[in-house]
């Protein structure tokens, strides 16, 4: 004679009373990018970021420093974004002030991801007050 549950283990391993009803939770869109230019924030160190030139666009990157002005030009160091993981996996009393192997850009080539809060979406037609 059954018990009247139902129980059984997913992939992962989790238990799950199959009489029950199911919930399923659901989290929406991932917020949308934008891309901004290094001058136009106020900071970007530590920022993910994406190099263009006239072929490709390279991404994974992170802002390994401020915009700063040499010789007449606006540049920004940057490293991948694992060597930045590495570089923060270091403890503080360690790791250097400066990231090993950062490359110099022209702040002018590089773009700054932002994300922005996806705004809230309209109501449902036929949800609301009808009166």
């Amino acid at each position: 004679m059954g018990t009247g549950s139902e129980w059984v283990f997913d992939g992962n391993g989790n238990l799950y009373d199959l009489s029950q009803p199911v919930e399923l939770e659901t989290y929406g869109p991932p917020p949308i990018l934008r891309w901004v230019a290094p001058m136009d924030l106020p900071e970007i160190f530590g920022e993910r970021c994406a190099r263009a030139d006239r072929r490709r666009v390279i991404y994974n990157l992170r802002c390994a420093t401020e915009v700063y002005e040499s010789d007449g030009g606006l540049y920004v160091n940057v490293v991948d974004e694992d060597q930045w993981y590495r570089w923060l996996d270091v403890p503080d009393e360690r790791r250097p002030e400066r990231i090993p192997r950062a490359i110099c850009v022209a702040a002018r080539h590089l773009w700054i991801e932002i994300a922005d809060q996806p705004s809230s979406p309209p109501p449902h037609p036929l949800v609301g007050d009808f009166t």
